[in-house]
């Protein structure tokens, strides 16, 4: 192993001159920015709401407007409970009156 790999190494100045070639820095051309972002441009602002955003918008405003249906009707009932418990108590207490003869 130590002859093999005596063989294969690199020297410092030898990779730091690699990776200055392989690292340099590219600027991409005007064509590439130019299109890219008109492809940008094209996707965001081709439609203010997509149609999944309206979907879930309308779902949730009928489901918030069917709990709340449901919470009034739930108090009516209460309401209407009340009231009929109170005329079948006045009716309870009210004495028979027998005519006879």
């Amino acid at each position: 192993m130590g002859l093999g790999a005596s063989k294969n190494k690199i020297s410092t100045k030898e990779l730091e001159h690699w990776l200055t070639q392989v690292f340099t820095p590219v600027e991409p051309s005007e064509v590439f920015i130019r299109r890219l972002k008109a492809r940008l441009l094209k996707y965001r602002g081709d439609q203010v709401f997509s149609v999944w955003m309206v979907i879930g918008i309308v779902a949730m405003v009928l489901m918030i407007m069917l709990s709340w249906l449901g919470f009034l009707l739930r108090i009516f009932l209460v309401v209407t409970s009340l009231f009929v418990d109170k005329r079948e108590s006045s009716r309870r207490e009210k004495p028979l009156i027998v005519v006879g003869g």
